[in-house]
């Protein structure tokens, strides 16, 4: 029995497409998809994630192994200009990038 949260809605195309792509390149391998509550992860990544705002996602995309940043809340964190140039060269934004 998963709560529902209303701001959480189904995908919208572009945001399946960005999630195969997510899936295909392997980014679950180093980065994560679930804040967890601990003060020290809320204080990094902001609000901790809650089951109802996974109730789309099959598969789920929490990884376990946190290489790189968790990315459940980085859409917000940055302009879009920042992710554009971070994903064409991830170290020009982000030093020590792989």
């Amino acid at each position: 029995n998963i709560p529902t949260i209303a701001s959480v809605k189904p995908y919208t195309p572009l945001e399946l497409q960005g999630r195969d792509i997510y899936v295909r390149e392997g980014c679950y391998l180093c980065h994560s998809q679930m804040i967890r509550p601990f003060r020290d992860e809320v204080a990094r990544y902001g609000e901790y994630s809650k089951a109802g705002e996974f109730v789309y996602d099959h598969p789920f995309q929490w990884g376990s192994k946190r290489t790189g940043p968790d990315l459940a809340r980085i859409g917000g964190k940055y302009p879009d200009s920042w992710h554009f140039n971070h994903m064409l060269d991830p170290r020009s934004m982000s030093p020590g990038s792989i």
